[in-house]
C-alpha cells in the first residue's frame, strides 16, 4: 500500500514536536520498514531546507511544504493561521494522489490539516481517485480550549474549531488512541457509537532503564509535559504544596515549556505556578524548559516516581515513555492514562483531579516502600510494552488501513432530491449605505440570478425604493435584528428557496458566487452554513479564510438553528470587501501568533499593554536557544 500521512510539527522542527508529532514518526518508520510506501507531508522550514529527503531504503519520502507563496501566505495572515498549511497540503496531496496512487491518507484533526482537500472533494473538485481519509484524534481544539480555560472570544479560536468539526465529520474513518478520548470525541460531535477505531500509539525506541536502590528510595516526583491548565499542573502544585507541608523530603521537578495562561500571549502558566507555592518550599520546586532526548533520559533515570495529574488527556507519549523505562506513575482517571496504569500494580491512580484527590494519591506515593516502587516500575514496564509494542500496533494498522483501502472509493455526495430551488440575498446596510449601491450591481452581476433579494436598512437613511429590490426600514437595528427582518421578508418573496446569502453593504460578490454556493448546497446535504474567502484591498490585500459575519450563506433549513448542520468555506476567493477592516486590533491566540509571523506578531506586540509586554519579554528571553530557531525561521520566511 501507499500511504499519505499529515503533520506539520514532523521533525525536525523548531519547536519539539508534540504527541502527534512523535506518533508519526514512529508510525512512519513502522510501515516504511513493513515494506510499505509512506509519504509525510510537513512543514518546511530552516532547519529542513531540503523540499523532498528519503529514508528506510526510499520507503519512507518526507514532502517539506512551503507557505512562501502569495495565497499561502495571505492565509498565515488570516483569521486562522493554521490553514495556510491545509490549502498547500490539499494541493501538494491531490498531485501525489494522481502521480504516485496514494491509497489511503492520514491526518489529525488538530488544525484541521486535511479541511481543503476534504472540502474540494466534497465538491467535486481535485482528482476523480478518492483515497479514503482516515482523520487521527489527537487533541481537539474545542477540548484544549475548554480544559485550558482559554478565552474562546481570541480571534482565531472559533475558526480552528470549525475546521476541526468539518474534518471530523467529513472524515471516511476515524482513528483514536484512547477509549477515553473517543468517548469524549462522540459526545462532542454526536457521532455515532462504535464509529472510531481505537489503536493505542506505538512505544517507539524508548530503552528500559536500570536505576540504583538509593533512586528507588528517593521522594521525588518528575513531570514532564507542557505547564498547560489541562494537564493538571495548577492542581497538582497545589496538592503538592498541601503534601510538601508535612513530608519534610520531598521533592518536584517540572520539565517542559512554558505556555499561554490564558491563551492569549504574554500571560504565563509557570508563572502562576510559582505563585501559589508558599516561599518556605520553593527550594523544592524545580522548573526546568523542555530538554533533549538523552537529558530527558537521564532525568527519567534518577527519578523512581512520574506523574501525569491531567484535567484531561489523550494517550500522552509522557506516560507510555516514562513506563517503558521501567517507572511507575501516578495519573488521574481523566484520560487513557488509565488504560496503561493499574492502580497499585504498575502505578497509582488517583480518584479524580482535584488536589485533594491528587494529594490523597501522592500520599500513597510516599508510603510506598523503595522496593514495591521498583516491582510497580517493573509491572509499568511490562504492560506498556504489551499494550504499545510496536510489533502489536503497526498489525492493528495494517488490518485498519488495508481495510479502509479496499473499500469503494470515496466519491461526491449525492444529492437528495427537494422542492426547493435557487439562492436569495439579504443585505444588511446598518452604515455607510452610499456602499449599497455597488453591492448590487455586484449580485446583478450574478452568473445565476437570484430569485430574490432584501435589503435591510436603517430607517434614517430614508431608502425607500431599490430596483429589483424588496427595502426594509428597521429602526435602531442590530445585525441580528436585521437578518431576522431580512429572512422574513426574504422567504415571504420566495418560500421555497434553497438557501440564502447574507452580506453587509460593504462585500462585493464574485460573479460565480451564487452558482457555487448553489452547487455546494445540492452536492453536499449536510452543509447547513457556507462561508468564502474575502479579500480585503486595504491593507496589502488581507484575506479572511472565514466564517465571517460579512458574507454567507445558509441552507433554508438551517436558518433558525445550525445545530446538526456541517459548515464549511468555500475553497476560493469569492468576495470582496470594499471598506477596510476595522482599526481595533484583532485578539490572536499566542498558537495563531506562532505561526502568523513576524508581521502579526510586531502588530500584536505594539498594541499590548504595557504589562503583557513584559511578561512576553520575560519568556522569550527566558528560552534563547527557542528564540534564536525562531528568529531564523521567521526571517528566511520574510525573504
Amino acid at each position: 500500500m501507499r500511504h499519505l500521512i499529515v503533520c506539520r510539527e514532523y521533525p525536525p522542527a523548531p519547536y519539539p514536536p508534540g504527541g502527534i508529532g512523535t506518533y508519526v514518526v514512529h508510525i512512519a518508520r513502522l510501515l516504511a520498514q513493513a515494506g510499505e510506501t509512506v509519504h509525510v507531508l510537513a512543514q518546511r522550514w530552516e532547519g529542513a531546507p531540503r523540499s523532498v529527503t528519503e529514508s528506510c531504503g526510499g520507503k519512507l519520502i518526507v514532502h517539506r511544504v512551503s507557505l512562501d507563496e502569495p495565497l499561502p501566505k495571505a492565509l498565515s495572515s488570516s483569521d486562522c493561521p493554521s490553514q495556510a498549511f491545509a490549502w498547500q497540503t490539499a494541493r501538494l496531496a491531490e498531485r501525489l494522489i494522481e502521480e504516485d496512487g496514494v491509497d489511503l491518507i492520514e491526518a489529525p484533526e488538530w488544525e484541521a490539516s486535511l479541511y481543503y482537500l476534504q472540502v474540494r472533494r466534497a465538491l467535486g473538485l481535485g482528482p476523480k481517485r478518492r483515497p479514503p481519509c482516515l482523520v487521527h484524534l489527537h487533541s481537539p481544539a474545542e477540548l484544549i480550549v475548554r480544559h485550558n480555560q482559554w478565552d474562546p472570544t481570541l480571534t482565531d479560536l472559533a475558526p480552528l474549531c470549525r475546521a476541526e468539526a468539518y474534518t471530523i465529520r467529513a472524515a471516511d474513518a476515524l482513528l483514536c488512541p484512547s477509549r477515553y478520548l473517543a468517548r469524549g470525541v462522540q459526545e462532542l460531535y454526536s457521532l455515532p457509537d462504535a464509529e472510531i477505531a481505537v489503536i493505542p500509539y506505538p512505544l517507539g525506541d524508548t530503552p528500559a532503564i536500570e536505576r540504583a536502590a538509593p533512586v528507588w528510595a528517593r521522594d521525588a516526583i518528575l513531570y514532564i509535559g507542557r505547564l498547560e491548565l489541562r494537564k493538571g499542573v495548577m492542581e497538582w502544585v497545589d496538592a503538592a504544596v498541601e503534601v510538601a507541608a508535612a513530608h519534610s523530603q520531598v521533592e518536584f521537578h517540572f520539565v517542559g515549556s512554558d505556555t499561554s495562561l490564558d491563551g492569549a500571549p504574554g500571560s504565563s502558566v509557570q508563572a502562576r505556578l510559582e505563585a501559589r507555592i508558599p516561599r518556605s518550599l520553593r527550594g523544592r520546586f524545580y522548573f526546568q524548559p523542555s530538554q533533549t532526548k538523552p537529558k530527558l533520559r537521564e532525568l527519567l533515570a534518577a527519578s523512581p516516581v512520574a506523574v501525569v495529574p491531567s484535567r484531561w488527556e489523550n494517550l500522552p507519549y509522557t506516560c507510555i515513555e516514562a513506563m517503558c523505562t521501567g517507572l511507575p506513575v501516578m495519573v488521574s482517571p481523566n484520560g487513557g492514562m488509565r488504560e496503561l496504569v493499574t492502580d497499585g500494580e504498575s502505578g497509582w491512580v488517583s480518584a479524580d483531579v482535584t488536589p485533594a484527590g491528587l494529594a490523597a494519591a501522592l500520599r500513597r506515593v510516599l508510603a510506598t516502600p523503595p522496593a514495591q516502587r521498583a516491582a510497580m516500575g517493573r509491572h509499568a514496564e511490562a504492560a506498556v510494552r504489551g499494550i504499545c509494542s510496536n510489533e502489536a500496533v503497526l498489525r492493528q494498522h495494517l488490518e485498519l488501513r488495508s481495510r479502509l483501502a479496499q473499500r469503494p472509493p470515496s466519491s461526491v455526495s449525492v444529492p437528495v432530491p427537494t422542492d426547493r430551488d435557487g439562492m436569495g440575498v439579504v443585505v444588511t446596510c446598518l452604515e455607510r449605505p452610499e456602499l449599497l449601491n455597488e453591492c448590487l450591481a455586484a449580485i446583478a452581476n450574478q452568473t445565476m440570478p437570484p430569485r430574490a433579494i432584501v435589503a435591510v436598512v436603517d430607517e434614517r437613511f430614508a431608502i425607500a425604493a431599490l430596483p429589483g429590490c424588496k427595502v426594509v426600514p428597521l429602526a435602531s437595528p442590530s445585525l441580528a435584528a436585521a437578518r431576522s427582518a431580512g429572512v422574513a421578508a426574504l422567504f415571504a418573496e420566495s418560500p421555497r428557496l434553497l438557501a440564502a446569502a447574507f452580506l453587509t453593504q460593504s462585500v462585493r460578490l464574485e460573479p460565480v458566487y451564487l452558482s457555487r454556493a448553489d452547487a455546494a448546497f445540492r452536492s453536499r446535504p449536510d452543509l447547513g452554513v457556507l462561508s468564502c474567502m474575502l479579500r480585503y484591498p486595504a491593507p496589502e490585500n488581507e484575506l479572511d479564510a472565514g466564517p465571517s459575519p460579512l458574507c454567507e450563506a445558509v441552507r433554508a433549513e438551517a436558518v433558525d438553528s445550525h445545530a446538526g448542520w456541517s459548515a464549511m468555506t468555500y475553497p476560493d476567493i469569492l468576495a470582496t470587501v470594499a471598506a477596510p477592516r476595522a482599526a481595533a486590533p484583532k485578539r490572536y491566540s499566542a498558537m495563531a501568533l506562532s505561526q502568523a509571523g513576524s508581521p502579526k506578531l510586531v502588530a500584536w506586540f505594539l498594541a499590548a499593554p504595557l504589562v503583557e509586554k513584559a511578561r512576553f519579554l520575560g519568556r522569550v528571553l527566558s528560552r534563547p536557544r527557542r528564540l534564536g530557531q525562531w528568529l531564523v525561521w521567521q526571517l528566511r520566511g520574510a525573504r
